[in-house]
């Protein structure tokens, strides 16, 4: 018989082709993960002293906020029921959710606005400066018409605020008008200035604010020197996607907090020619508050708005 020594040879040859090319793409493999792990020492050994302060930036700060944490979530709960037995329901139409949840929906539409846009100072300031001023008894039975019986969270009905200015959507005037009809405008600056007294809500929780505003300042201060001493190394902090990430979102926290937690701003609001805008003031201290406690939750690794 005769035996075709080429034919074996070709297939010797297809055998070998497949072998070099399985072992190539091996030792490829091989190289991304040894290069992959090299990558990840040279992070870890490079942000080593970055990882170490982001850490014991969270823990100072769950520590030291421990106290403000829980004055803001017994003045959003507490106060926010007092409020609410002060409450003429009747003037609200027919079925009206309780003021409480009404005040409660409005603060947490604030937040969520102004966090969307990333400017909550501003977006406070923007709601005591334009405020409801053009107060009109017709837009209030035209969104009455639409609320009226339904019980259901506001934005449901009349949408969430999507304007340049939170106090031109539907929404957010719908609270004010019910804040406005329910509760009378003397009985408003009262619930404002009594917070302030020497035992009040605001009193309290600005306290509170007032120890922990050093500490933060100096995490702040912290995270920015860490990023700027890697900033123009040959492995910035960007190149490590985590721990870049866990920095920013540390720094949101601390400047929220830093920027809207000092009640301060809003005391310097307080005038005789505020009328029904009193209201406003509570809604924008409450709004405050229920941020700090939002992102204190946050950093703590909770996402949380309640």
């Amino acid at each position: 018989m005769n035996i075709d020594i080429s034919f074996f040879i070709a297939v010797a040859s297809a055998v070998a082709a497949i072998a070099s090319a399985y072992a190539a793409f091996a030792a490829l493999r091989i190289s991304r993960e040894s290069a992959a792990i090299s990558k990840a020492s040279s992070l870890a050994g490079h942000h080593g002293p970055a990882s170490l302060a982001y850490t014991k930036v969270v823990n100072d700060f769950k520590d030291v906020t421990h106290d403000l944490y829980d004055c803001s979530s017994t003045l959003l709960n507490r106060w926010g029921r007092e409020i609410g037995s002060k409450d003429h329901r009747s003037r609200g139409g027919v079925n009206p959710r309780p003021l409480r949840h009404v005040l409660c929906n409005g603060y947490m539409m604030t937040m969520q606005y102004g966090l969307s846009r990333h400017s909550m100072r501003h977006t406070l300031i923007s709601v005591l400066q334009n405020g409801m001023y053009d107060f009109s008894d017709t837009e209030y039975q035209k969104l009455l018409s639409r609320v009226d019986n339904t019980y259901d969270d506001v934005e449901g009905v009349l949408g969430t605020p999507s304007t340049r200015l939170i106090t031109q959507s539907s929404a957010f005037r719908w609270i004010c008008y019910q804040l406005i009809k329910r509760i009378s405008h003397g009985e408003w600056q009262n619930i404002w200035r009594g917070s302030w007294d020497e035992n009040g809500w605001l009193t309290q929780y600005q306290n509170e604010y007032v120890k922990v505003k050093p500490v933060l300042e100096a995490a702040r201060k912290t995270l920015l020197d860490e990023k700027a001493r890697l900033e123009h190394t040959a492995l910035p902090l960007s190149k490590n996607t985590e721990l870049f990430n866990k920095y920013n979102e540390a720094m949101s926290a601390i400047n929220n907090i830093l920027e809207c937690s000092d009640m301060a701003y809003l005391q310097a609001h307080d005038s005789p020619i505020l009328k029904e805008e009193y209201c406003l003031l509570v809604l924008c201290a409450m709004t405050s508050v229920q941020l700090t406690y939002y992102k204190i939750n946050q950093l703590n690794g909770f996402d949380d708005y309640c």
